[in-house]
């Protein structure tokens, strides 16, 4: 068996390969694609749950019907998010993630 994450879809008959690195961002694979997603620019506090609010976005966008690409992007989004409070207790809504993928386009398309 191939050890390369890109590989594993193909030969393991798994749709979607994800590798995490918290503030490096994430990589991912598909049976015909992939990418890489750079992190949101927040001023993060503290990283609880970060993991679990990636996962949850990640379930809620690919339930949603999001491409892979925005399914992904909504759960890095959330995970930047949940770094922002103290603790895993911090609350946000669909329409505060989508304010932060937003304003990280305006500010990309500003520079």
């Amino acid at each position: 068996m191939n050890t390369e994450p890109k590989d594993w879809a193909g030969e393991m008959n798994i749709d979607l390969v994800l590798l995490k690195s918290g503030s490096r961002g994430v990589k991912v694979w598909s049976r015909n694609m992939g990418f890489y997603m750079p992190p949101f620019n927040v001023e993060v506090i503290d990283t609880t749950g970060a993991g679990d609010s990636f996962a949850a976005g990640l379930i809620y966008g690919l339930w949603k019907d999001l491409s892979i690409y925005e399914a992904v992007r909504f759960a890095s989004a959330c995970g930047a998010i949940a770094t922002t409070f103290k603790g895993p207790h911090g609350k946000f809504e669909v329409e505060d993630v989508m304010k932060l993928i937003r304003v990280s386009r305006e500010e990309f398309y500003d520079r």
